[in-house]
């Protein structure tokens, strides 16, 4: 590839971007407990389980067996003397489900309370709905259907989505030209460590190690990149810098401990 005169080249970066309702980095989820039926509550976390292993983004463990008693209070929750079953980094879902609807609709209601092994609460009783036709409420498969929906649903709102970024490269020094050429014809990690050289020659050159970190996060190397894009910042003031950083910044919140 070549690059024609006052032309911007972009480098493709794939990351995730937030949930519409976003607790975190997490992605182990405990269900502590809930109200509700027992077998639509059963049914829910049977739903959460697989839906969450076909997703493939979030881990999910049903403990509500223990029959922990939960007290929801401003933004806290309290436990009537027991221990949560949560471990640093998870976070518990605690499911309140109700079934209404008539004799042409059933209707599933869940709320979901999300919590950290602090008994801080991150999501207050986010609610989902999801109906199903049905002859009546006693038609059993039509409320598994309102069921599924609504926990497809919950999924949908609380989990990342996979996006691919396009990030500007810096073009300003022309003698890097030739390896971002590298990097744009498919070469990554060879054009990262052409960059790393170049950079040996000229540690200070805020145009390098700013293209260092998009190489860098192209490669899936998040932290790293941000430690580079801080140093660019150091030593420059361009917006190109701050806005691409930001980004990656979104980008590293999500990914797993």
């Amino acid at each position: 590839m070549s690059f024609a005169s006052g032309c911007a080249a972009e480098l493709a970066v794939i990351s995730l971007r937030p949930a519409p309702v976003h607790f975190g980095m997490t992605r182990e989820l405990v269900i502590v407990g809930g109200n509700g039926e027992r077998r639509l509550r059963e049914a829910v976390c049977a739903e959460l389980i697989d839906q969450a292993r076909q997703g493939g983004y979030f881990h999910v463990v049903d403990s509500s067996t223990r029959g922990l008693r939960v007290t929801l209070r401003d933004r806290q929750i309290e436990t009537d003397g027991f221990d949560l079953p949560l471990a640093i980094g998870e976070v518990g879902l605690w499911i309140d489900v109700h079934q209404a609807g008539d004799d042409k609709r059933s209707e599933v209601t869940l709320e979901i309370t999300v919590f950290d092994a602090t008994a801080r609460i991150l999501v207050a009783a986010h609610r989902v709905v999801a109906g199903s036709g049905a002859q009546s409420l006693s038609d059993v498969s039509a409320v598994d259907r309102a069921v599924r929906s609504a926990t497809q649903k919950l999924l949908q709102q609380i989990t990342p989505v996979e996006v691919t970024r396009k990030v500007e490269l810096d073009l300003r020094d022309r003698a890097q030209l030739p390896i971002l050429e590298v990097a744009l014809d498919g070469n990554i990690a060879r054009a990262r460590e052409e960059m790393k050289s170049y950079l040996e020659q000229a540690p200070e050159n805020a145009t390098a190690i700013y293209n260092l970190a998009v190489l860098t996060e192209a490669m899936g190397q998040v932290e790293s990149a941000l430690s580079l894009y801080d140093k660019a910042l150091q030593l420059s003031d361009n917006p190109l810098y701050e806005q691409t950083r930001t980004a990656a910044a979104t980008a590293a919140e999500l990914l797993p401990q």
